[in-house]
């Protein structure tokens, strides 16, 4: 089965929309630069990706820390609406996954 990055995904292989989910902390200074480049992000790809900031010290967002394995700030987790995703903290190749997930 094709899926984040691996080949072609069908709309029938979607369950859910594609995400990216931004987990940051209100502390953190590399958050804070980063804030733009997920902003700028959020309005060119709004049309098929949905982006999401997390507050990963907020105790109500235990389960998603929790089930994405969150230990730094800031962490980028991106979904491809198959059921895969994969995590990263590596701010350097931001645009260039998004991209991948908008034509994918």
């Amino acid at each position: 089965m094709a899926g984040l990055f691996n080949g072609p995904i069908t709309p029938s292989m979607r369950k859910e929309p594609r995400k990216v989910l931004f987990f940051f902390a209100d502390w953190c200074k590399y958050c804070k630069e980063f804030e733009p480049r997920f902003e700028e992000a959020r309005k060119q790809y709004k049309d098929r990706i949905q982006f999401e900031r997390i507050d990963g010290e907020d105790p109500g967002n235990f389960e998603a820390k929790h089930k994405y394995d969150i230990k730094a700030y800031p962490s980028l987790v991106y979904l491809d609406g198959t059921g895969k995703f994969f995590r990263t903290c590596q701010r350097e190749s931001f645009e260039q996954t998004v991209k991948k997930l908008y034509q994918n």
